[in-house]
């Protein structure tokens, strides 16, 4: 079994979002209740789609770092450095670090990923545009599936400006 990465919007959603909008996540998520959500999720594979969200970019790139990390996704492979330079950044003594997990003091309280559902919004319709002209080396077909929910999952969640959340399942499967 693949490793996977449970996404879920952070909020009660049935309480917050119009019928039509619970109609269109019943259609395509699975409910779900964590802590105190009534929520829904979708299960995407940690490789290659968790780690492209988890990915950062530094700007400037003081010690060459973007250039430096062969083991990791590179977000300017999916998307252009001015889309990047919108997305959420922790700023490192002057050097801006920017991804869509969220970083810093208040996001590490526990053992899940915070990222803003416009950044993943962002992310996903980039990654999408990529792999309708790119071929990926494994596992395209369900990796584009994914990156369609994604984006149709934050869509949803930013409209009323809630967040998504990753946890990851490699302990629970």
């Amino acid at each position: 079994m693949a490793h996977e990465v449970i996404a879920f919007i952070k909020g009660n959603c049935k309480s917050t979002m119009s019928p039509e909008d619970i109609n269109q996540l019943n259609e395509k998520f699975e409910e779900y209740k964590i802590n105190d959500f009534d929520t829904y999720k979708l299960h995407i594979h940690f490789d290659p789609l968790y780690k492209i969200i988890t990915s950062t970019y530094r700007i400037p790139d003081q010690y060459n770092f973007n250039g430096k990390k062969d083991e990791i996704e590179k977000l300017e492979k999916y998307i252009p450095e001015s889309t990047i330079e919108t997305l959420s950044y922790l700023d490192y003594v002057g050097e801006k670090i920017h991804g869509c997990k969220k970083q810093g003091e208040g996001h590490w309280n526990d053992d899940l990923d915070t990222a803003s559902s416009t950044d993943i919004f962002k992310l996903m319709s980039g990654l999408n545009k990529y792999l309708q002209s790119n071929q990926l080396d494994e596992n395209h077909e369900t990796t584009k599936e994914e990156t369609e929910k994604l984006k149709i999952m934050a869509e949803l969640a930013q409209k009323y400006n809630l967040e998504i959340r990753f946890f990851d399942g490699y302990f629970w499967q």
